[in-house]
């Protein structure tokens, strides 16, 4: 697809539990972007200008993340965090919208999709996993990201960042063209209410919905970088689980494909969303 030759401003929405930006015209039908960890609503800028012809398109700030706070005893997990996106759709006015989650978000979208499944319609689930059966990596994963917490809270934020981008799992998007700008938008973030965020929705803390997915009713494309090893066989293992759910990989990326490939992106979701299937 070509990206629109004059791109829609984001608006700002003050109602409702979460800060918010949105695109389009609200007549439309709704599109639900959540991003990923170290994230913000304005991630989803490119991807929502280029599908803001079609979709009334609203990205929150998740608790911990831009412009919205974080309360432990409110979001102090992934199942409560789920409820507080409940309560923006509330707060908004929206009885059931189509998702696009990132990582963390689409773990948010999954427990969204199993305690209030009504309120949801086609979801994309991007880098996404259904949390942890084993008890013993469980407990693994918890320590490891309880040690990056401390990380976050003690040490040079952009050094936190540096290493993190580093990672296997992000392959190259250091060399992509929007790392620079999402880059500044971490930096934007508060590390010490990022660190609370980190423990509390740990994957290693989140309850594993795998026996659950296979009754999940919203039809779902579970999309992953052709690089991305370990969520590809993520993605292929959920949609064995559930019948009305279908893989798609990215070429040429990892984990965050919509800022490495956000063309390719963009068009599979589009694809998805209008009900064309994929090729």
């Amino acid at each position: 697809m070509r990206w629109p030759a004059a791109m829609s401003e984001a608006r700002v929405i003050s109602r409702g539990p979460l800060a918010c930006l949105t695109w389009g015209n609200p007549t439309d039908p709704p599109l639900l972007f959540l991003h990923g960890f170290m994230g913000c609503a304005a991630d989803w800028e490119s991807v929502a200008q280029a599908l803001d012809s079609s979709f009334y398109c609203i990205a929150p700030d998740l608790p911990a993340h831009g412009q919205s706070h974080f309360d432990p005893r409110i979001h102090g997990d992934v199942r409560r965090q789920a409820v507080t996106v409940t309560d923006l759709l509330d707060a908004l006015g929206l009885e059931s919208v189509d998702a696009v989650g990132y990582s963390m978000g689409g773990r948010i979208l999954l427990a969204l999709a199993c305690a209030a499944p009504q309120r949801l319609g086609r979801l994309v689930l991007v880098s996404t996993g259904a949390g942890i059966a084993d008890t013993e990596l469980r407990e693994a994963r918890q320590h490891s990201d309880a040690e990056l917490a401390m990380r976050l809270q003690h040490e040079p934020f952009e050094r936190f960042l540096d290493d993190w981008y580093d990672l296997p799992l992000f392959g190259a998007v250091k060399r992509c063209t929007g790392y620079a700008a999402m880059l500044q938008r971490r930096l934007a973030n508060n590390p010490v209410q990022l660190a609370r965020a980190l423990v509390a929705v740990s994957t290693g803390r989140q309850e594993p919905l795998w026996d659950r997915l296979a009754d999940i009713g919203s039809p779902a494309l579970l999309l992953y970088g052709a690089q991305d090893d370990a969520y590809r066989d993520t993605a292929m293992r959920m949609a064995l689980a559930n019948p009305g759910w279908q893989c798609e990989a990215i070429a040429d990326c990892s984990h965050a494909l919509h800022v490495e490939q956000p063309v390719e992106f963009v068009d599979a979701c589009k694809r998805f969303l209008e009900g064309e299937g994929i090729d």
